[in-house]
């Protein structure tokens, strides 16, 4: 198997300390693959959005389980899955329409991390297994 189609994980404890361990993660693992530094960012922005909207949302008792993270490249795109045992909060349907064009200060804060999200990643996925208890965002880029 080659180095590209080979899946790397990483699991983390669900809080915002984590955020640095991943954003490391994410660099090494897309540099070792030749990745483009920019699109390289926009991976990482749109991961540490999506990672702290499930804390934020998932309401569980500070995350017991840690948060898993798996990446791989394949077929001309980079894929990042991130799987949270937790309450499910869809990104991709959340009804949220950030202000983009109000001055900074009158702007109702929320819905800009997944404004990133939708708009840095080329395609998007979520899944939640309600038996299982878990929720998966998956992301991908193409690269």
């Amino acid at each position: 198997m080659s180095i590209e189609n080979q899946v790397s994980q990483l699991s983390v404890p669900g809080n915002l300390e984590s955020l640095t361990k991943i954003s490391e993660f994410l660099n090494e693992e897309m540099k070792k693959l030749g990745i483009d530094k920019n699109k390289v960012s926009e991976v990482q922005i749109a991961v540490d959005e999506a990672f702290t909207n499930m804390i934020q949302h998932s309401n569980s008792e500070n995350h017991k389980r840690n948060i898993e993270i798996y990446c791989n490249r394949s077929n001309g795109y980079f894929k990042v899955e991130i799987k949270n045992y937790g309450e499910p909060f869809d990104p991709i349907t959340a009804d949220i329409k950030p202000d983009l064009t109000s001055n900074l200060d009158k702007r109702f804060i929320g819905g800009l991390g997944i404004h990133f999200i939708k708009n840095l990643m080329d395609d998007l996925k979520y899944a939640y297994s309600e038996m299982e208890g878990y929720e998966i965002l998956t992301m991908i880029k193409y690269v």
